[in-house]
């Protein structure tokens, strides 16, 4: 007795989605990134973060200027950079 022609597509799809996402997870581990990637993933960006509770919305210029911008709350200007010599990102706010 032979599948039907729907039964086989069905049966090809159910096999084939373990292997997709097999594929896909073998190269979603984590990595470090060096200083370079993390200015090119940053530099022009806007990233959204929850710190203590509360919403930001920070800025990153290509200059190394910043913009923390709490939620319901004023902007806070600052500067951010990535160091080579260690391979991580660095970013301070500036005191009023």
């Amino acid at each position: 007795m032979t599948a039907s022609p729907a039964r086989r597509a069905a049966l090809a799809a159910l096999l084939t989605v373990p292997l997709l996402l097999a594929a896909v997870d073998g190269r979603a581990g984590e990595r470090r990134l060096d200083a370079a990637e993390i200015e090119a993933m940053l530099a022009g960006s806007t990233a959204i973060r929850m710190g203590g509770g509360t919403a930001y919305k920070q800025y990153f210029d290509p200059s190394g200027a910043t913009t923390y911008v709490p939620e319901g709350g004023a902007p806070s200007p600052g500067k951010w950079r990535a160091d080579a010599a260690e391979d991580h990102y660095c970013s301070y706010t500036k005191s009023r």
